[in-house]
């Protein structure tokens, strides 16, 4: 985040403190002074909801006031981190859907980050920063037939 500050000097001397320097104004000079705010940054972790599996590789696309603002990919610790961002509100929407999984309601997280810098949501830290993805249960039964009749064997049990 890049924020400018301006002092003008509008009559003899005055001095500038801040940001871990001194400047000293003379007679109508403008001082501007340019810094980054790095103190935002947001690693969201993306697990299987059943085993707490890493899933790699998904896309995530996060959207700044409505508007894509930048896309990234879960790395093979499967997290994706966001940084430096800049005021606004945001929406962290997943792209690609991990096969065999069930589809998640986007976005999948939102977030505000103010004039300050500081990111604010709603939840516990573990809570959000953590997305889950279900994986797709599909019932199965099996039973035990004769190859030849193709009936049940007696004393066999279905399995589920």
């Amino acid at each position: 985040m890049l924020f400018r500050r301006t002092m003008r000097n509008l009559a003899g001397k005055k001095r500038y403190e801040g940001n871990g320097f001194y400047r000293t104004i003379i007679n109508r000079e403008r001082v501007i002074v340019d810094y980054v705010n790095d103190i935002n940054e947001i690693v969201f972790t993306k697990k299987d909801a059943l085993d707490n599996t890493i899933l790699k590789n998904i896309l995530f696309h996060l959207e700044k006031d409505g508007v894509l603002y930048e896309s990234q990919r879960t790395d093979t610790n499967g997290q994706v981190t966001f940084s430096k961002l800049p005021p606004g509100s945001y929406k962290l929407i997943e792209v690609d859907i991990p096969p065999g999984y069930e589809t998640p309601e986007n976005p999948v997280r939102t977030f505000t980050v103010g004039a300050d810098g500081v990111i604010t949501y709603t939840g516990t830290e573990d809570a959000f920063k953590t997305i889950f993805n279900t994986p797709i249960q599909v019932p199965v039964m099996m039973v035990k037939v004769d190859g030849d009749t193709e009936s049940p064997l007696p004393g066999s049990v279905a399995l589920k």
